[in-house]
């Protein structure tokens, strides 16, 4: 195994782009950084024998300054070899940080080759003209990490390491050096490192003035296999295509990390690095990466039909999303045969004869989607469990289309799956896609930055994670997520760990917990819009986060077990905007205290495959929720979509809310459920119900109370209220009170009121209640008269006299009744102060 380092711009393949590195004298180490001075210092030696060297390469931990000069040269005995030295401007080598590990090799070329003495000890000595302008990494003290690269070249073999860098011939002399990627052999190149010395040797370090391209020649299959890790360090390139020239549709290229234990190697872009990675579509013209089933497929079919003239070719990888409460119905597979207009034939699944394993929609609205998976540039680990993994630093500029990433990810920080650090660089992931994540813990895009902005992941699709598709750490960056399909996870597709992110028509299917997760804590959603959810073990958007305002607008969410929209954190402020939920467990499910929940065309309801219990649920008891629903529909049938299983509005047993709705049509029977077991402060209210002008209804812990047009005393229109225990009492309050009188200090009120019976009425007799008002001097619910049989099938004027109020204010007046049968009947009422 030897180590290489580029000394001419040329093909990888040939042998005089490589210098040959001595390996008595390669040292590469971050173990600390050493600022020089004015003095020549690097005290350890070693033996190389009698060669003959171009030049000395070193590793820079920092650039602080650019004053003065830096010199680089080989000693012998505590003297200068003659010929050796070379000195360079500060200014000349970029930018680095010795915490970001990204100066790399520096290579400094002497004027002629040196022969060196057999059997004689040398040094690496370094200085600046100006002290503390330059560190470089040593083992210890001044055991510089160096190189001596010798005349000798060679062409890379298998196990041998690279570094690809330009070099420096004097001050303000350099050349920069580009390697142009021919191989197209499986050649195992790397020298099989441990993971943590894979980072400090990898297989190919791209340094400053060196870049390191794929080649793009047509019907050319380039592989690149490797047994160690690929870093890019400042003012390194590394293109596997550029979008001025991408990968062509009828080459390849397969970037294989081949681990020996999972995460062992992987591709690291350090700060102000460069990586793009481009391939192109499967056919010109036709940028499809995903389409929609439009026929029913059952299991073992092998032809599936499909809405979109995708352009896809023969044995590319697809994978179809699940259409139950499945998630791992979600499947993959491949085509046989290019696709046609408006079908794919397919094999590779688990069905019979390669067909689907699995029953998919294709029926709207719940029709599967289709995703590509292959793309003409890849990345990726051995196998499932033998995973690699990518990262990208703060300050790195990333640029990938069409790019596969698969078998990557584990639970270790900085190799979860594709980790993205980025704050003051950028990076563009687009038409790409990410497969088979599996080793636990295994994420997908995984952005892990406080402070990210320029971050665009957009037209990605997503096949079977461990854990999430996408995640995010709260940060105070800008961050665009669009037009995206995420399937299949096994916990949770996507968390939004910050809430403000730009998240929108984006489809996510197939989690075995939740679809999405709003999770930042203390935070607003920003925009969510024109999201398409379905198919999950659990829910489909969570409100994981105490979430303190925002909108989610125009979204669809169907088929999560435990409800569409879940509220597991207690959360102010949140609407919910022309949206449709149905198939889930339940529409919008309360778990917790939420206050000013607005729900504002909202259309929820269950379908003829699986139902769903409400519409809006209160569902953990001794929380309370303050919920307003706008012009919306609960249980309306329509095409697949039925009635809710139990009601549209439900509570738990001594779950507490006010949940007022306006111009709602409640379409399932009963419409409300649970009234009877939710906390006595608990009220449901509806004005304008089924959207019908004077229709209102109330619901309440003892009974309900609505509008009445037939049994009135005076005028077109009395209340009915209809108790439902013998034992408590149904108050005529509605969701702003009783009847409610001003009244001035020192005044009385006389209240009238009339009441009637019918005739299935088994509850006691009607009473007439001022209630308490301590402000006013009334300290106690005091009634003013009780109803006779008068009120039998008759109405029956109650009166009464209250005592001298003691301030000035307003006295509230309620009916109150009880029992399991018949009606009471209210109208009438008025009121005199003296």
């Amino acid at each position: 195994m030897a180590q290489l380092l580029s000394i001419a711009t040329g093909n990888a393949s040939a042998a005089g782009t490589w210098g040959l590195v001595d390996a008595t004298s390669f040292v590469s180490s971050t173990e600390t950084a050493v600022v020089l001075t004015t003095s020549r210092v690097g005290v350890t030696t070693f033996t190389p024998g009698a060669i003959t060297v171009a030049g000395i390469a070193v590793k820079l931990a920092v650039r602080t300054g650019t004053t003065g000069t830096i010199t680089v040269d080989l000693d012998q005995g505590g003297s200068l070899v003659a010929g050796t030295d070379v000195t360079i401007n500060v200014s000349d080598l970029p930018v680095a940080a010795t915490a970001d590990l990204n100066g790399g090799w520096h290579y400094f070329q002497f004027a002629s080759p040196v022969t060196l003495l057999a059997a004689t000890a040398y040094a690496v000595k370094c200085k600046t003209s100006s002290s503390s302008q330059v560190s470089l990494f040593a083992t210890s003290g001044s055991n510089w990490s160096r190189c001596l690269v010798t005349t000798t070249t060679q062409a890379p073999a298998a196990g041998d390491d690279m570094i690809v860098c330009g070099k420096y011939t004097g001050a303000g002399a350099s050349t920069s050096y580009t390697v142009t990627w021919n191989i197209t052999a499986t050649t195992d190149f790397g020298s099989t490192p441990t993971a943590s010395n894979s980072l400090l040797a990898p297989g190919i370090c791209v340094c400053n003035k060196g870049t390191l391209s794929v080649g793009t020649t047509a019907a050319t299959n380039y592989n690149m296999k490797m047994s160690n890790s690929i870093i890019v360090y400042t003012g390194g390139t590394l293109n596997f295509g550029t979008t001025g020239t991408p990968m062509p549709r009828d080459s390849t290229f397969t970037l294989q990390f081949d681990c020996g234990a999972n995460v062992d190697y992987g591709l690291t872009i350090r700060n102000l690095g460069t990586f793009n990675a481009q391939g192109l579509s499967r056919t010109s013209g036709k940028n499809i990466y995903y389409c929609l089933l439009n026929t029913d497929e059952a299991v073992n079919q092998t032809t599936l039909g499909v809405d979109t003239d995708t352009g896809w070719l023969d044995n590319d990888v697809i994978a179809v999303a699940s259409t139950t409460r499945t998630y791992s119905q979600t499947e993959s597979g491949a085509l046989n045969g290019n696709a046609g207009a408006s079908s794919l034939t397919v094999d590779g699944f688990a069905g019979v004869a390669g067909g689907l394993a699995f029953a998919h929609s294709g029926t709207s609205p719940t029709q599967a989607e289709v995703i590509l998976l292959t793309r003409n540039v890849e990345i990726k680990g051995a196998s499932a469990t033998l995973q690699a993994y990518v990262v990208f630093a703060a300050t790195a500029t990333v640029d990938c289309d069409w790019t596969a990433f698969k078998w990557m990810g584990s639970a270790t920080a900085n190799k979860r799956g594709i980790q993205i650090n980025t704050t003051t660089g950028s990076c563009s992931i687009e038409y790409c896609s990410c497969t088979l994540f599996s080793v636990a813990s295994s994420r997908m895009f995984d952005i892990a930055s406080t402070s990210g902005s320029n971050i665009n992941i957009n037209y990605n699709v997503t096949f079977s994670s461990a854990q999430e598709n996408f995640i995010n750490v709260a940060t105070t960056g800008t961050q665009v997520v669009t037009y995206n399909v995420f399937t299949r996870s096994a916990t949770t597709v996507v968390t939004l760990g910050d809430s403000g992110t730009t998240f929108t028509n984006n489809r996510i299917a197939g989690g075995n917990s939740n679809l999405v997760a709003i999770a930042e804590q203390s935070g607003t959603i920003g925009t969510f819009s024109n999201n398409i959810a379905h198919s999950a073990g659990s829910t489909g958007i969570i409100i994981s986060g105490v979430t303190l305002g925002g909108t989610i607008l125009d979204c669809t969410v169907w088929r999560a077990t435990s409800g569409s929209i879940y509220f597991s954190v207690i959360t102010n402020s949140v609407s919910i905007k022309n949206c449709t939920l149905f198939g889930g467990g339940y529409g919008v499910f309360c778990a917790i205290t939420t206050s000013n929940l607005v729900l504002d065309n909202v259309n929820s309801a269950g379908d003829s495959s699986f139902n769903s219990a409400a519409g809006l649920y209160i569902g953990q008891a001794v929380c309370f929720c303050e919920v307003t629903v706008i012009n919306s529909d609960f249980g309306t049938a329509t095409g697949i979509k039925i009635a809710h299983s139990s009601s549209d509005i439900g509570f738990i047993t001594n779950g507490g809310g006010r949940i007022k709705i306006i111009n709602t049509k409640l379409a399932t029977t009963p419409e409300v459920s649970g009234n009877s077991v939710m906390t006595p402060s608990s009220i449901v209210s509806s004005q304008r119900t089924d959207t019908t002008a004077g229709s209102h209804k109330t619901w309440k812990l003892y009974g309900v109370i609505t509008i009445e047009t037939t049994t009135t005393h005076t005028g077109g229109t009395s209340i009915k209220m209809t108790p439902n225990s013998a034992s408590g009492k149904l108050e005529s309050s509605g969701f702003n009170g009783g009847f409610k009188v001003g009244i001035a200090s020192g005044q009385t009120c006389t209240p009238t009121v009339y009441v009637y019976e019918d005739g299935s009425y088994n509850g006691a007799r009607a009473r007439l209640i001022v209630k308490r008002n301590d402000a006013l001097g009334i300290t106690a619910d005091t009634v003013l008269d009780t109803a006779t049989a008068a009120s039998d099938a008759a109405w029956e004027a109650l009166t009464g006299t209250t005592a001298a109020v003691t301030d000035s204010g307003t006295l509230e007046f309620i009916i109150d009744c009880d029992g399991t049968a018949g009606n009471l009947f209210v109208d009438t009422f008025s009121a005199t102060v003296a």
